[in-house]
């Protein structure tokens, strides 16, 4: 069995992925579920009723390898679950109900058909590994009498965007000799160069706003009358008062512009390095050429 947390629906809080095998020597079955967890950590919730179940049928041994893992594979904001036995890479995403939907499946050459689960729980991971700001699939195995040779093979895989399709961005085989032994291994996958200078998908975005300025005027009462031939205005001085009037405008003007600011997690600059103006990027790719590869992934 294996447990990874992701961002499973559209809320703040992270969910379990939990994939388990029940293994015997007619039948291999795999379950697929999505826990929530209370606020307070004291309980969680599990619905049955939305597991996912793939029968693998009868296998050579009872005895089966699992690799699992979570990530964002096409960039929707959501993590999709990805998990790997025997020969084959299964992907589910799941919605805001978290109902899982079976996306593609891509297949995976077998280290050794007995002896993979003495090997590796650790050989998947999903990361961003050419900076697409898009993560990928990193899976190794080690062979062991293979047919073809003896040691490490490595491949990194991307998904489209209605995960429904799987192709290999890079692989290579390590021909490292095993002397017919059994040698446990793990993955890591990180940004151990310090190469952490991408850039990703621009968003761009505007708002407009209509501003009206507010004029408020003050000014003394005018009053004009006639009375026979005799003109009276109260803006003209009449016995000896005050004759300063004064209109006051008072022009007020409010403004208030909110700008909202999105930042890709896969947006950095390098430590050290300050970015002005105008950066011009081209995403990098990974890749090997080697004899094998033909072979070892389909």
């Amino acid at each position: 069995m294996a447990s990874k947390t992701g961002q499973f629906k559209n809320d703040p809080k992270n969910e379990i992925a939990f994939v388990g095998i029940r293994s015997s020597e007619t039948v291999n079955i795999v379950y697929t579920y999505v826990f929530e967890v209370s606020s307070d950590l004291i309980q969680i919730y599990i619905d049955a009723s939305k597991r996912k179940v793939i029968n693998l049928g009868m296998t050579l041994t009872p005895f089966i390898h699992l690799g699992l893992d979570a990530g964002d594979l096409n960039n929707d904001g959501g993590d999709e679950i990805v998990f790997s036995t025997i020969n084959h890479i299964y992907t589910y995403a799941t919605d805001d109900d978290l109902n899982l939907s079976r996306k593609v499946t891509g297949n995976v050459a077998e280290g050794d058909t007995y002896n993979d689960y003495k090997q590796s729980y650790n050989f998947i991971k999903v990361r961003d590994v050419n900076m697409d700001d898009r993560e990928d699939v990193v899976i190794v195995k080690n062979f062991v009498q293979n047919q073809f040779a003896d040691g490490f093979f490595i491949a990194m895989l991307s998904v489209n965007d209605n995960l429904d399709q799987m192709q290999a961005i890079g692989r290579l085989f390590g021909d490292e000799p095993q002397h017919d032994n059994i040698h446990p291994y793990s993955i890591a996958v990180g940004n151990f160069d310090g190469f952490n200078f991408t850039i990703g998908q621009p968003t761009h975005s505007t708002q407009n706003d209509v501003v009206q300025p507010i004029v408020i005027l003050n000014a003394p009462p005018i009053h004009f009358d006639m009375f026979g031939s005799n003109i009276f205005d109260v803006n003209n001085c009449f016995n000896g008062g005050n004759c300063d009037f004064v209109a006051t405008y008072k022009k007020q003007t409010t403004r208030s512009t909110e700008v909202s600011t999105k930042v890709s997690k896969d947006w950095a600059i390098s430590s050290g390095v300050k970015a002005e103006g105008t950066i011009q990027g081209a995403p990098m790719g990974v890749g090997a050429s080697v004899n094998y590869e033909a072979h070892l992934i389909g």
